[in-house]
């Protein structure tokens, strides 16, 4: 939770509102004159906060709208909490299923695309938002390039405060334009306040012309740090190494391309492609360019630029591989009682929680929120769910739009990973001060329902839980990590067989998963041998929930051998539930038809409610309730509850009626769950002592046997995708925006009649 750097500064005397019909002729009179922006740096500074402000807020990519819709649960590690076919974005999410409920694409060759409706308003407000941004912007970098001393100051070959707001500029401008080139494929493409932007403009165009803008600018931005406006919701030069390197990834890999485009560079020539297939129905194929290897070396050197000044950072953007907490002690009736932390990944996102003008040591670039304005998506959209109500619960609402499929949290991940539990959450909140089981059944209403859900961000860990209203916790959204370049450095030495410093890359992310040193030999042998299979499987876990999958696996062309290995290990882990009851993973996890579970006095037996990091005995005694009532209730990690939430609640409310009304329906004995059977089966003896003990049988496994259920998690996972055809994965333009863009949609989808 930050507060918003994006304070307008004076920009409603500088900036005229745009106009959704003016979005793309970017011709609105935004600036009133360059000597005017420029002649001080704090005018220049709120013009610049203002089209921030428009990409935090309208730009639909990155917290709502496109994101929500099709990035965050947009691959076969992740789902939506409802029924597959209930939303209309199910059909984009999926990869356009000409039948709802489809399995493998079934029919989607005869039409999967040509029926989706042109009216998709989150497309068309993501579509008319990054234009508007990007006139801006063009107002912007114009306004600066007009002045005499433009020349001057890049010659100088260093930063200044008014070359850094140029860049930011030349970098917001290109974060808009990877977005549409990300979500609609080819598009209109301007520079020039006051033109229009019309017709279709080659991705190769567009992708070459920005990335040799940005490496124009880098050299004159500040790093991180550099001076005191330099934090991580500001785009600094850290973030511009890293957009080249993200921007340069996309650009040279895999991506279906329309026929109906002559596709040319910068330079004006034509490009190549080595073509993995085409489809007649779509009017497309699916390629990547000939010169793959030269776009991906020249971004080479930037992000190993980022990379050997992250390493003499302190204070943000570098890789947290020590967990700088120390731990608490409490009392109890039995003594003294230690709770531990030692997890770095953990740390990273939980800096997030700490309050407003705190952020990540990991982040490269923060989108800043602030509590208690506006309405925040973390945790409310994605994270820990609740079931409180919208105002005056322990903690709100929370829906949880992000789940996971069981097979990435039991297969996936190594059971001493410490992103398992930092990621995936098997409870959420009551509302009321107590813990309670996530049911993995798909349910309209999500909270407690849905599956599996996303943990990097609670409400139980903030440093001050916002409980008058839902949806207001404050928590940035970490639009790029110091992890994500490490692992791109990796990714593209991986391409173009740079093996050594590729392996390097993968390590010092792979092994801050872990208490102890990894052989990345055996881990990559375990991926199959190939280094690029390793990053990318590495990239899974290391950003689970936070919108990378799809598009990894898009780019490296690997959607058919995931999706079919996926597909074979659900088919043999319904097999077991539906004969045995359970199945054994080939990690030793065991998934089981059902679990067992009792609240219990957390706070009288450990001294605290919200659980960190715990070391579960080995072999199946993690389990051992009888003698080891703490591996049931501390294990999995970071779940719980809040420690005090009446203390928070009192701290919430001025009022003494307030307090009396809302403060009485806080759980402050039994609010932690003790739970059995989570990783390991058991028998019908066992149960029936559990069961004697207090503990209640829930449904786990055997709510994936139901048929909407087993559909859901398996056979309608990217049930719109073909293989050996190429994915449609782009949105389609709105008919407005093909009017006044003068362009025609592709990949069969509707045009104007």
């Amino acid at each position: 939770m930050k507060k918003s750097l994006y304070i307008v500064l004076g920009a409603g005397m500088l900036l005229g509102a745009t106009s959704c019909d003016e979005y793309l002729d970017t011709s609105s009179p935004s600036i009133a004159s360059s000597d005017f922006v420029f002649t001080h740096e704090e005018s220049a500074q709120g013009a610049l906060n203002y089209a921030y402000e428009m990409w935090r807020g309208s730009s639909a990519v990155h917290s709502n709208g496109l994101f929500y819709d099709v990035v965050v649960d947009g691959d076969e590690t992740t789902r939506q909490p409802e029924r597959f076919g209930a939303q209309a974005r199910n059909l984009p999410q999926s990869m356009y299923a000409a039948i709802s409920g489809a399995a493998g694409g079934v029919n989607c060759e005869k039409g999967g695309t040509k029926n989706f409706s042109l009216d998709y308003k989150n497309s068309a407000s993501a579509f008319s938002g990054l234009y508007s941004i990007i006139g801006q912007t063009n107002y912007l970098t114009r306004a600066f390039e007009a002045q005499p001393e433009f020349e001057k100051i890049l010659k100088e070959g260093k930063p200044t405060v008014l070359s850094d707001l140029y860049g930011q500029a030349v970098a917001l401008r290109a974060t808009c334009y990877f977005e549409l080139l990300r979500f609609f494929g080819d598009i209109p493409y301007s520079l020039e306040p006051g033109v229009a932007a019309e017709g279709l403009v080659s991705r190769d165009y567009i992708y070459d012309d920005q990335l040799r803008r940005l490496k124009l600018v880098e050299p004159f931005m500040f790093r991180l740090g550099e001076n005191a406006s330099a934090v991580p919701t500001i785009m600094t030069r850290d973030y511009v190494d890293g957009l080249i390197g993200r921007m340069a990834l996309y650009a040279a890999g895999f991506s279906t391309r329309r026929n109906d485009v002559e596709y040319v560079g910068y330079d004006g020539n034509k490009i190549s492609f080595e073509i993995a297939c085409k489809s007649a129905n779509t009017n497309s194929f699916y390629a990547r360019r000939s010169d793959y290897r030269k776009i991906l070396e020249d971004a080479l050197p930037y992000l190993r630029s980022f990379y050997a000044a992250s390493l003499s950072r302190n204070s943000y953007g570098y890789l947290v591989v020590k967990d700088g907490r120390t731990s608490d002690v409490f009392n109890t009736e039995d003594g003294k009682v230690e709770r531990k932390y030692g997890n770095p990944y953990q740390y990273a996102f939980q800096q997030m929680m700490n309050g407003d003008g705190f952020y990540s040591a990991e982040s490269v670039y923060e989108i800043p929120e602030t509590r208690a304005v506006g309405a925040n998506e973390r945790p409310y959209a994605f994270g820990r769910p609740s079931n409180g109500g919208g105002s005056n619960s322990f903690p709100c609402k929370a829906y949880g739009q992000s789940r996971f499929n069981p097979l990435y949290y039991y297969n996936d991940f190594d059971p001493k990973d410490l992103r398992r539990d930092v990621t995936c959450a098997v409870t959420g909140s009551d509302g009321k001060g107590g813990e309670a089981i996530i049911s993995l059944a798909g349910n309209a209403s999500a909270k407690l329902a849905g599956g599996i859900a996303l943990n990097k961000w609670d409400e139980n860990r903030g440093s001050s839980p916002y409980v008058l209203s839902q949806r207001q916790a404050g928590i940035n959204c970490p639009y790029m990590r110091s992890a994500d370049i490490y692992l791109m450095i990796a990714e593209i030495d991986a391409i173009i067989g740079n093996e050594v410093e590729g392996k390097q890359m993968l390590a010092d992310v792979h092994n801050r998963a872990f208490a102890e040193p990894q052989d990345i030999n055996a881990f990559i042998e375990k991926c199959g041998g190939s280094l690029l299979d390793a990053v990318i499987e590495e990239r899974k876990l290391e950003f689970g929930g936070e919108g990378s999958r799809r598009y990894d696996l898009i780019r490296n062309n690997m959607l058919t051998p995931v999706l079919t290995d996926f597909h074979n290990k659900m088919e043999a882990m319904y097999s077991d539930l539906q004969t045995k009851g359970y199945h054994t993973f080939e990690n030793g996890n065991v998934i089981s038809n059902y679990i067992w579970v009792k609240s219990v006095d957390a706070k009288k037996l450990f001294g605290y409610r919200l659980t960190t990091q715990y070391s579960a005995p080995e072999e199946a005694a993690e389990y051992d309730w009888q003698n080891d009532l703490a591996s049931t209730v501390l294990y999995p990690c970071w779940r719980g509850q809040n420690d005090d939430w009446y203390s928070v609640g009192y701290a919430s409310y001025s009022l003494e009626s307030d307090r009396t009304k809302n403060l009485a329906k806080i759980n402050q004995t039994t609010t932690n769950l003790s739970i059995v059977g989570l990783f390991r089966h058991v028998d019908e003896a066992e149960a029936k002592a559990l069961e004697a003990d207090g503990y209640t049988r829930v449904d786990w496994g055997i709510s994936l046997l139901s048929s909407d259920n087993k559909d859901d998690y398996n056979k309608n996972v990217l049930c719109g995708y073909v293989y050996d055809y190429p994915p449609i994965y782009f949105l389609p333009f709105s008919i407005t925006d093909m009017q006044t863009s003068k362009i025609t949609n592709g990949y069969g989808f509707q045009n104007v009649k």
